[in-house]
């Protein structure tokens, strides 16, 4: 006989408590990352994952208890790249970035602009990969799903392989350090769902 796998429904009081965790979890692993413990980015991803986009947006931890909660646009910019061959793709943001232990500095999300409900933001295009005459476009959401794929250890396709590559850059240079884009940026998209999160939970 089969046996089918299915969820048991969270009351609202469980799906609370599972929402200060997680949120509790981005905030440690974002302190870890910013003080040198690489692996934090992956927590990020993994916690960002439950947070906003399990089983989807609207029914997720957020979606369900925060259905209004909005966030701050990407200030970015997609450029393309010089040719058709050339398979990376670049990011401009129009602020310095800079790194330090404990501290991101960068304009990724522009604060002179209004708030997006949280669908649309998640929808929000922060990377493209070129490839031949194929162009992937990459989401916050697609990058969440990429480094919680990675920290459960998923098979991801070549495809995928050759997409994370191309989302290295822009990188941040600190303490002889290379910190690859995919992970900084994560680490920054963690800090804005927190404080909305918490400013939405009045904590």
């Amino acid at each position: 006989m089969a046996i089918k796998n299915e969820r048991i429904p969270l009351t609202d009081s469980e799906r609370h408590t599972r929402l200060l965790d997680a949120i509790g979890a981005v905030e440690i692993n974002i302190d870890a990352y910013l003080n040198g413990k690489r692996p934090g980015w992956l927590a990020v991803g993994s916690q960002l994952f439950i947070l906003l986009c399990d089983p989807n947006p609207s029914s997720s931890l957020i979606g369900a208890l925060l259905p209004h909660i909005a966030f701050l646009p990407l200030s970015t910019q997609i450029l393309q790249p010089k040719s058709k061959d050339d398979e990376t793709w670049l990011m401009h943001s129009p602020a310095p970035v800079h790194f330090e232990p404990g501290r991101i500095t960068v304009e990724l999300f522009d604060s002179s602009k209004a708030k997006m409900p949280m669908g649309r933001w998640l929808r929000q295009v922060i990377g493209v990969h070129n490839y031949g005459d194929e162009s992937h476009y990459v989401t916050i959401a697609q990058l969440i799903y990429y480094a919680r794929n990675q920290m459960g250890a998923a098979h991801l396709d070549a495809k995928w392989d050759r997409v994370a590559k191309s989302l290295e850059h822009p990188q941040l240079h600190a303490n002889g350090t290379v910190y690859p884009f995919y992970e900084w940026a994560l680490i920054l998209i963690g800090h804005v769902v927190v404080s909305e999160a918490k400013l939405a939970l009045h904590l």
